[in-house]
């Protein structure tokens, strides 16, 4: 149930690496098949200190979980600050739980959403994205905060919420709003830098959008 990025070289080192729900159903319990309602989680860590005695350089990670459904649950551990991290989210839920830096101006690591996955507005392509008609940044301690300090249900599919402590990122599919939401990525322990992490996303393009 875990992929170890691992890095005893003196240069940086990226690992580049695709799951999907046969992948990860394979890994984790090739004697349970997952399902929505029994997951399986696989974990992928990046110079961590249960695989290697003393990292030389960094270890990054470019990781895309996009056609990972509901079924599957995928837990990252990031190598330290200065490593740089692209995470493609899909519609399941992707826990990013050490490592990724969104401090002021730092364009280290970045989470990756498709228009074609989450039907997102095509000029947003490459931006670094603030509030507009298909995502909001917020504030608050759940969703339901953040829509009603100025996230518009109906409008906004993506909402990227502060709770002050992590950074939650939600997928409203049908556009209704609260408890239709899924929670697509967690990133621990990087809320409420900066002003708050998620406003840094929008400074700093921590959420890239990709065709």
């Amino acid at each position: 149930g875990i992929i170890a990025g691992t890095n005893d070289q003196a240069v940086d080192q990226l690992l580049t690496l695709e799951l999907n729900d046969t992948v990860i159903d394979a890994m984790v319990d090739s004697f349970h098949v997952s399902s929505t309602t029994e997951q399986e989680t696989l974990t992928v860590r990046m110079n961590n200190a249960l695989d290697i005695g003393g990292a030389v350089a960094k270890a990054s990670l470019n990781l895309d979980v996009s056609s990972v459904t509901n079924k599957s649950v995928v837990s990252v551990a990031l190598d330290t600050a200065g490593a740089s991290d692209s995470i493609q989210l899909g519609t399941s839920l992707t826990n990013i739980t050490t490592g990724f830096d969104v401090a002021a101006l730092v364009t280290n690591d970045n989470i990756v959403l498709s228009i074609g996955d989450f039907g997102l507005t095509p000029g947003l392509t490459g931006s670094s994205l603030g509030s507009n008609a298909d995502m909001y940044f917020g504030i608050g301690a759940n969703i339901g905060v953040v829509q009603g300090e100025g996230g518009v249900v109906g409008t906004e599919k993506i909402f990227v919420v502060d709770d002050g402590a992590d950074v939650n990122i939600y997928y409203d599919a049908d556009l209704v709003g609260g408890n239709a939401a899924v929670l697509i990525g967690t990133i621990t322990g990087v809320g409420g830098v900066v002003g708050g992490a998620a406003a840094g996303f929008a400074v700093t393009n921590g959420i890239d959008v990709i065709a």
